[in-house]
């Protein structure tokens, strides 16, 4: 938890050694946090995985809560949130699979840091470096 060009930044790291991470790796005491953080409306939130240290994902909490949302309705759906416009198609399971991951939230690696997840914040929300 931190700032990023003045705006407030939470987030959970989690590795995971298979090519999907099961919804249930964010704690419950983790996603209530993530929820209240990203509430007030400033603040952004996100979930960062480690598929088996090679391939990273930042993906915006919004659409977490809509997957784990999702999964207790045990339907999928398209969802699309503001400011990213990315279109995700829940599935409705218990995991997500890095393949069915959008592209624009892939962590590159290299740049200013080892895992520059500050460029993909900067690409999603648009807040600039």
């Amino acid at each position: 938890m931190g700032q990023y060009a003045g705006t407030p930044i939470a987030f959970e790291a989690k590795h995971c050694a298979a090519d999907k991470i099961d919804l249930k790796r964010v704690e419950p005491h983790q996603c209530d946090f993530l929820r209240d953080w990203t509430a007030q409306g400033n603040g952004i939130g996100f979930v960062l995985i480690s598929f088996q240290l090679s391939d990273f994902y930042l993906i915006p909490w919004c659409y977490w809560q809509a997957a784990i949302t999702a999964r207790e309705a045990k339907q999928g759906g398209s969802v699309c949130f503001n400011p990213m416009w990315t279109d995700w198609n829940t599935t409705g399971k218990a995991s997500v699979r890095k393949d069915e991951l959008p592209e624009e939230w892939r962590v590159k690696l290299g740049g200013a840091a080892a895992i520059d997840y500050l460029a993909t914040v900067d690409r999603l929300w648009r807040i600039g470096r």
